[in-house]
């Protein structure tokens, strides 16, 4: 594909940036792969309560799960839960064709693939079922989740995809070879498919990658005394899933939090082209 046809395809989505969807949401069915916990957790929360949508949360954690689920409910919004495996391709596959044949939910405006696992070690002391799993989770997860909803966004060229994407996805990080290949692959995966859908006239399906700095969640907490670097400082969860329902609003087709990492990540690659 052309470059130029790409950059338009940029342009059109930046156009974009200023329209928000607040009003609508309410009557959006929304879909948070990795919901029981973390940041997916966070969102759903803010979701079905702030904005009155309903929210269908996919994890493989039933108890924590179905915990959020009944907390969104009690507290007044629309929840619902699927026990799911998204490593599992058929999982998937099964939970999708559940949330469409139920007549309360019915179909999807916007995907959240969200769940993540994180394995810490270096490159030789991490081992073959440490890599497998990161993949199987972090790329092969999200793939199969999109695969299972877009067709459903495409025929009525309407809907929004969101990936959790890390700092990680711009640059490697020491102890970080499992994690950061994966999140690099997100970051791939997305602005190729975006151009897909450019050259398929989908423009109404959205594409938003979010590149979160390390959040203040189990994921980070159970797995490392402290960040791989330590440029910012952990991002509070409230706030991380605040910006991240905004640039979902206004429809972004990437954003970074903060946003002053959109500029390092910049001067990173600028430093590496001059150094080599």
């Amino acid at each position: 594909m052309e470059k130029q046809s790409f950059m338009r395809t940029l342009l059109a989505q930046k156009k974009k940036l200023n329209k928000s969807r607040k009003l609508f949401i309410l009557l959006w069915v929304v879909v948070i792969t990795g919901g029981a916990s973390g940041i997916g957790k966070g969102l759903a929360q803010k979701i079905a309560l702030e904005e009155n949508a309903i929210t269908c949360i996919l994890d493989i954690n039933q108890e924590e799960g179905m915990r959020t689920v009944s907390e969104i409910i009690e507290n007044g919004g629309r929840a619902y839960f699927f026990l799911c495996n998204v490593a599992k391709s058929d999982e998937v596959k099964l939970c999708a064709q559940q949330i469409f044949s139920n007549t309360k939910i019915g179909g999807i405006d916007i995907l959240v693939c969200n769940a993540s696992i994180l394995r810490i070690g270096k490159f030789t002391d991490l081992d073959d079922k440490d890599y497998q799993d990161t993949v199987n989770v972090n790329i092969l997860g999200y793939i199969y989740t999109m695969r299972a909803f877009l067709p459903y966004m495409m025929e009525r060229n309407r809907g929004q995809i969101v990936a959790i994407g890390s700092i990680c996805s711009h640059y490697g990080d020491y102890l970080g070879t499992a994690y950061c290949t994966a999140k690099f692959a997100i970051r791939g995966l997305m602005e190729t498919l975006q151009m897909e859908l450019y050259e398929e006239q989908k423009n109404g399906v959205v594409l938003t990658t979010i590149y979160p700095y390390f959040v203040d969640t189990a994921l980070i907490s159970n797995n490392m005394t402290e960040p791989f670097s330590t440029f910012f400082d952990v991002i509070p969860l409230d706030k991380c899933v605040e910006e991240i329902l905004d640039a979902i609003l206004k429809e972004r087709m990437y954003y970074f939090i903060p946003q002053s990492l959109a500029f390092l990540c910049n001067a990173a690659k600028w430093f590496v082209k001059i150094m080599i």
